[in-house]
């Protein structure tokens, strides 16, 4: 009787070539830009969508403000603007990390997690759902902040 194995739910593994070069200028640019803002401040053109017209924002709205106020180094502020500035910041150093180690030893990281569709779809309504609930009870805050 043959034993069938399940997939691991997580994998890891080092790569001899870089499968995401598109990954670190995306990375890189984000990076950029952000310093840009950080250092010379926002431009004076509204980010926004429409909606906000009518007092509705989205799950993203103050997430470059967030990025902004991460980046001068104001914690607390950044969390205000939008939460969700944290993930992403904790992805880009990720990505950061994971271009330095492999432009130095030529070796990739290469991450796989693997959930069923169900869980991704979960976590993603949820997370979103989450964060424009509250982004919306803050959403007199980031209005004000966009005029």
């Amino acid at each position: 009787m043959v034993e069938q194995t399940r997939p691991r739910r997580f994998e890891a593994a080092w790569e001899a070539e870089d499968r995401w070069p598109w990954l670190a200028w995306s990375t890189a640019g984000l990076v950029a830009v952000g310093g840009l803002f950080a250092v010379l401040g926002l431009p004076q053109v509204p980010f926004m969508w429409p909606l906000y017209r009518v007092g509705l924002v989205l799950p993203t709205c103050g997430l470059t403000r967030a990025g902004v106020a991460l980046l001068r180094g104001q914690p607390s502020r950044a969390w205000m603007f939008n939460p969700a500035v944290y993930p992403v910041a904790s992805a880009v150093a990720a990505m950061t990390g994971r271009w330095v180690v492999g432009a130095w030893s030529g070796r990739w990281l290469r991450v796989r997690l693997r959930a069923p569709a169900v869980a991704w779809v979960i976590l993603a309504v949820g997370g979103l759902g989450g964060l424009w609930i509250r982004q919306q009870a803050h959403a007199s805050l980031l209005i004000h902040q966009m005029r």
